[in-house]
């Protein structure tokens, strides 16, 4: 797929998604190839820009961008890149851009106790899906969950979708090999 009119983007430079990805989406292996997209995607980021200040109410066609193994790829890609993704978290959801991260519950900690803007930001919008573990795992996000039940482990291929502090318990239907 042309990385011009992708709608779904997925970076996986460590390749764990490689035999199981969608086929309707850009795949991305090579962090510069990574880099190369986000300078792509910045012209169409002005357009939507502009015409969201012109009509607040207007909607586009989504653009969501998936980044596994997200603490490889951080160190890897272009301080540039990084601040593309941070305007996206801040600018996105008016824009109809989405990014979604995935990362251990321990590196993605200790990248936001680091003060690594991109995962201090993912953490302050509060919404995630968790997998794995007990949501205490992730004390970097919060919930209206009581103590019993943040403390509760999941189960193989149960996660947690959080938004706005809410919790939504969910199981996923197939694991990737």
């Amino acid at each position: 797929m042309e990385k011009e009119r992708a709608q779904v983007v997925m970076v996986d430079v460590k390749k764990s998604l490689l035999s199981s990805h969608p086929e309707n989406c850009y795949y991305i292996t090579e962090i510069e190839e990574f880099d190369s997209y986000m300078e792509s995607l910045v012209p169409t980021l002005r357009e939507r820009k502009e015409a969201h200040d012109r009509d607040a109410g207007r909607h586009f066609a989504p653009i969501a961008i998936f980044v596994d193994n997200f603490k490889t790829a951080y160190e890897q890609m272009l301080d540039v890149s990084a601040k593309r993704m941070e305007a996206i978290i801040r600018l996105g959801e008016g824009l109809d851009v989405y990014l979604y991260i995935a990362e251990d519950a321990d590196a993605f900690c200790r990248m936001h106790a680091q003060g690594e803007v991109v995962s201090v930001l993912m953490a302050k919008e509060n919404t995630a899906i968790l997998l794995g573990g007990s949501f205490t795992s992730y004390p970097v996000f919060h919930s209206e969950m009581s103590g019993l039940e943040k403390n509760q482990v999941l189960g193989e291929r149960e996660g947690y979708l959080l938004q706005n502090e809410k919790t939504t318990k969910f199981k996923t239907m197939s694991m990737i090999s």
